[in-house]
This record gives C-alpha cells, structure tokens and sequence, in this order.
C-alpha cells in the first residue's frame, strides 16, 4: 500500500512537471507566476471563507454514526476545492477548479452518501480521537470520565 502512495505521489509530480514546462514554454514565466499566484489566493479566500467548520461538522456526524447532510458535504467540497488550488501545479489547479464547479459537486453528491454509508459499514473510515497525556494516563490507571 505504502507503495503504491509512493508511486502515485512521483506520477504525480512528474506530471505536474512537464505541464509546467509545457505551460512556460508556451506562455512564459510571467504568465505561470500570474496563474500560480492567482489560483493560489483564490484557493486561500475560499478556506479562510469557509473556514473548519464542514470539517468539524463531517466528523461530528460520522463519530453519531450519521451520514453528513448535503450541505455539510458540499461545502467540504468547496473548501478541497480552495486546499487543492492553494498548492502549486496545473493540473491541481484544474482539479480545484473543477471541484469549484456546481455540477460537478452536485455529481459528486449524488454518490458520496451512499459511499460513504459503504465505507462505515465496511469499517474502511475510522475515526480516531486525539487524547492528552493526563486523559491517557487516567485511563491507563483504570479511571473513568
């Protein structure tokens, strides 16, 4: 498994790469640093705008055991949207991009639930809770809370 991530993120970035040599050659350096730039602060204002909350909302969900609500989901969306377009690359940039599209998110919508509702069936997503020392130690000492 560990592998295969390794291999993805060297495709990955290879591919990244030769679309940006593509791109210069083409355009040119100053146009590069335009998009780069550009799509970087769109992507910033989007996470800064939608902030942590689908996130925190789309865990608080799945730890009730729930499916999150559509809205919860699309907004997380957007803001993978604005995270994939803050890092550098063309082809990233076209991905968040695309997933800033409405059609495209309502797509995605119509499947995830039920993926979703899969993977926790399954037990493929796995929610694990960050503890403190003091909590950790407590319950190594057999007290309750």
């Amino acid at each position: 498994m560990l592998f295969r991530i390794v291999v993805g993120l060297v495709l990955i970035a290879l591919t990244e790469l030769c679309l940006l040599v593509a791109f210069v050659m083409h355009f040119g350096l100053l146009s590069l640093l335009i998009w780069s730039t550009s799509t970087a602060l769109i992507g910033l204002f989007l996470v800064k705008r939608i902030g942590a909350d689908p996130w925190t909302e789309f865990k608080s969900a799945l730890w009730q055991g729930e499916l999150p609500d559509a809205e919860t989901l699309n907004s997380l969306l957007t803001l993978l949207a604005g995270a994939i377009l803050i890092l550098p690359g063309i082809a990233t940039d076209m991905l968040g991009l695309v997933l800033l599209m409405p059609g495209v998110r309502k797509s995605i919508l119509v499947f995830a639930p039920g993926q979703l509702a899969k993977m926790m069936e399954e037990g493929v997503i796995r929610l694990l809770q960050w503890r403190s020392e003091e909590e950790s130690s407590d319950e190594r000492r057999g007290a309750i809370s």
